[in-house]
C-alpha cells in the first residue's frame, strides 16, 4: 500500500492492489469515502491526468509572464 499525505483531503490518500469482485484491481481510497476499485488501465489514465494537471498548476499562463 502507498499512502500520500493530502493536506485538503483530511488525511492520507491510499492506493493498493487487491482482489475485488474476483479480479486484481488498483484500489484508491480517500478519508471519509468508499474504496474505489479501478481497472489497471483506469488507474494509469488517472495517474496521467494527475501528472498533467500538476504540471499545469506549476506553470504560469503565458499571459502572466513578465
Amino acid at each position: 500500500m502507498t499512502a500520500v499525505a493530502a493536506r485538503f483531503a483530511g488525511g492520507s490518500l491510499t492506493v493498493e492492489t487487491d482482489d475485488y469482485a474476483g479480479a486484481r484491481m488498483v484500489v484508491f481510497e480517500q478519508p471519509g469515502a468508499n474504496r474505489t476499485p479501478l481497472w489497471p488501465d483506469e488507474a494509469r489514465r488517472l495517474a496521467v491526468a494527475l501528472i498533467e494537471q500538476a504540471a499545469q498548476a506549476e506553470q504560469p499562463e503565458a499571459g502572466d509572464w513578465p
